[in-house]
């Protein structure tokens, strides 16, 4: 428990970071949100403030949602299911709030196709680190037979 409220934590950090740098990287003449967003939100600072803590919200459930690989017994493919869909869950509201896609469906459903290509890329990328580390275990476990008595 104590590493998903650690994971929890630096996600949150990291989200909130890593949100912003993305927000300054794609408008530099006027960072962090949208037009519409700062509107809604009454002025800049509280968009400024609402638009960071939403983005370590998502930053906190990726990197929470990453201790269903190694602290619960589920099978991979499972774990990258519910992983999948924490962040479906929590990512397309939070875009669609903060004005980062707009609230048609091909906007949506693109965002939603990016979100399943990555979650692909994570099983297969631990899915091969996981076969490795199954034949590394026996082969030592062969070696271990082998050895004479």
């Amino acid at each position: 428990m104590k590493k998903v409220f650690t994971r929890l934590l630096a996600g949150f950090c990291l989200g909130a970071v890593i949100g912003n740098l993305i927000a300054m990287a794609s408008d530099p003449g006027r960072p962090f949100m949208t037009e519409l967003f700062v509107t809604r939100m009454g002025n800049y600072t509280a968009a400024f403030i609402v638009h960071t803590l939403l983005s370590a919200l998502i930053g906190a459930a990726a990197m929470a949602g990453m201790s269903l690989y190694d602290e619960t017994d589920l099978p991979l493919l499972f774990a990258t299911i519910v992983h999948f869909v924490l962040i479906e869950v929590v990512f397309l509201p939070v875009a669609l709030f903060l004005g980062w896609i707009a609230p048609v469906w091909n906007q949506i459903a693109m965002m939603g196709g990016v979100i399943a290509a990555t979650s692909l890329l994570i099983w297969v990328f631990m899915f091969f680190y996981h076969k490795r580390k199954v034949s590394e275990l026996n082969g030592m476990r062969q070696k271990k037979k082998q050895r004479p008595q």
